[in-house]
């Protein structure tokens, strides 16, 4: 761990990058038609960071992605009776790491999932890859419960009829896809006004989904740890955890 020296991002990365997001906002430059996938993700992911992230970014950076989770833990406190909601479950194993950290009896742990894997194909991965063929890991703590199905099914009745308990929320978007992230942090915006929130792909799609969605909803971001080095050891924002805030919409 070490603390950054106010400007976040180390000079490589922005360097790297800088021209790129300058082409992407200047979208006449690009003819997004002609480019592949690759392509367009990489141009629309640099500007999301430069405009969501890059001006605000951690004031904490981890060299290790999973020392994130940790640090959440420690900077919430471990006895706290907070609510974690994951989406993007998989194979249990975060959901585990939370709820052997966060001791608290009242603790709440919700995970949201299919279990039949990704529903489109993303970066190198397949369609459906994670699966379990619809088989949820099982679990010994009785304080984790599960919902299983697609997200845009399961999660809108289950904030229609959730009541959030007193205490901290910490939410785990693990959902890899940008659709799906975006779809679960426009849900969550209706029902949790102020909570921590760990993202764990923000380097790809999360920092689109982010972007997209702070340009929508009225909210106020800080971030307070990233996580992760590229394969030249400079720290990039792999995994990020935060603080969200809903605040009233005013455009003066």
């Amino acid at each position: 761990m070490r603390p950054s020296d106010g400007a976040g991002l180390d000079s490589s990365w922005r360097s790297v990058d800088w021209h790129v997001s300058m082409g992407a906002k200047a979208m006449g430059h690009w003819d997004m038609s002609k480019l592949d996938d690759k392509q367009r993700r990489h141009i629309l992911k640099t500007w999301a960071l430069e405009e969501c992230y890059q001006s605000k970014s951690a004031p904490v950076i981890l060299d290790d992605t999973r020392a994130i989770h940790q640090w959440a833990v420690d900077y919430i406190g471990a006895l706290s009776p907070l609510a974690y909601l994951e989406f993007g479950v998989a194979h249990g194993d975060s959901l585990r790491f939370f709820s052997s950290s966060f001791k608290h009896p009242e603790a709440s742990f919700i995970g949201f999932d299919s279990f039949e894997g990704l529903p489109e194909a993303w970066l190198h991965m397949p369609k459906f890859f994670f699966g379990r063929n619809g088989i949820a890991p099982a679990f010994d703590d009785a304080r984790i419960r599960l919902n299983k199905g697609w997200f845009q099914n399961i999660i809108p009745p289950f904030m229609a009829k959730w009541h959030k308990p007193e205490g901290k929320v910490l939410i785990h978007y693990d959902a890899d896809l940008y659709g799906s992230t975006l779809f679960a942090l426009s849900m969550v915006w209706t029902k949790i006004p102020d909570y921590y929130f760990i993202m764990d792909d923000f380097y790809y799609d999360d920092a689109v989904a982010l972007f997209d969605f702070a340009s929508a909803y009225p909210v106020d971001i800080q971030f307070l740890a990233q996580g992760g080095r590229d394969g030249n050891g400079n720290a990039v924002p792999l995994k990020i955890f935060g603080r969200m805030q809903n605040r009233r919409f005013d455009p003066s």
